[in-house]
């Protein structure tokens, strides 16, 4: 079925959008075979399938991702990206994975995300603090 309606809309968007088409064809068709597999699984299970906490959860995780994008942004401008991987580009990476990392920790930490949180404690109680 999935097949049948990505090739009828390839078939209707690929020669006036050509490969872009081909792209919305293939994302649109996911979605709704998405939503027809959520519609049969929430039917045969009942009671739901709890999208709207995954839902919650997804955001504060993502909330928790913007100190480090702002982190990326503000350092990337420093590094010369188009002479590919020199030793300024290198320390700038590394630069933004390092502290994008610890303000990802300490948003997620200050955001109560479960699962940080327990990392954290680990590495806590290894440290004796």
């Amino acid at each position: 079925c999935g097949v049948g309606l990505t090739y009828v809309l390839g078939r209707i968007l690929c020669p006036k959008y050509g490969v872009n088409g081909l792209a919305a064809a293939l994302s649109t068709s996911t979605i709704l075979q998405l939503c027809a597999y959520m519609f049969v699984v929430r039917r045969l299970i009942g009671g739901g399938l709890g999208l709207p906490a995954l839902g919650r959860y997804f955001f504060i995780v993502a909330l928790a991702s913007l100190p480090s994008i702002g982190i990326g942004l503000l350092l990337k401008p420093i590094g010369h990206w188009e002479e590919g991987l020199t030793l300024i580009n290198f320390f700038v990476l590394s630069g933004i994975g390092l502290f994008g990392g610890v303000a990802y920790v300490v948003a997620a930490t200050l955001l109560k995300i479960e699962e940080v949180k327990s990392i954290v404690d680990k590495f806590r109680r290894k440290l004796g603090v």
